[in-house]
């Protein structure tokens, strides 16, 4: 049981992780605003271009879980999501920049169906409710972090180094999860 409450919180942290970079953009607008030499429609596409892959890979994400099982997929979605961080902190364009999203939003359509998934195979029914909340606080978490202490660490380096951040964060997670998901028990 011990093992599945780690692999329970692994998942949950790639879905605090999902809202970090969700929300992110919204306290880099100025600085990316002034990188890109955009006004607020132009950050506005960088942005939207998240929601773009992550609304219809809602669709093949339970589909490819079934197939490939949870490990594989997860692990293969943060590093998706990593890199697509990694090249949001390097971008010079807006047309990179957007792939960076797309690549993010991507990424992060597999997080809660994988969760909801291992919580399925590692847990009894009558502990589904109970842990898809927690996955749900967790995402709350992440969007908390991707707000406050993601402005103040911008303040203290720039918007390019705190992507930079989260994209090492996602690059532990996808060790971490290749080496302790488990598909069964």
């Amino acid at each position: 049981m011990i093992q599945g409450f780690l692999i329970f919180f692994l998942a949950a942290c790639f879905y605090l992780y999902d809202f970090i970079l969700q929300v992110a953009p919204s306290v880099m607008a100025t600085p990316m605003m002034q990188a890109f030499n955009i006004t607020a429609g132009g950050f506005g596409v960088i942005s939207a271009f998240y929601f773009y892959a992550y609304a219809p890979m809602q669709l093949p994400a339970g589909v490819l879980y079934d197939r490939y099982g949870p490990r594989r997929v997860m692990t293969v979605a943060v590093f998706i999501c990593a890199l697509g961080a990694l090249f949001f902190a390097v971008a010079e364009s807006v047309f990179t920049a957007a792939i960076a999203r797309f690549m993010i939003g991507f990424g992060s359509a597999f997080s809660f169906v994988g969760v909801l998934t291992l919580i399925s195979r590692w847990f009894p029914p009558h502990y589904f409710a109970v842990l898809a909340g927690i996955a749900q606080l967790m995402s709350s978490v992440g969007a908390i972090f991707g707000e406050a202490p993601l402005a103040f660490l911008i303040q203290l380096t720039d918007w390019r180094s705190a992507s930079f951040i989260l994209s090492i964060m996602g690059f532990v997670l996808v060790i971490l999860f290749w080496l302790c998901i488990r598909d069964f028990p």
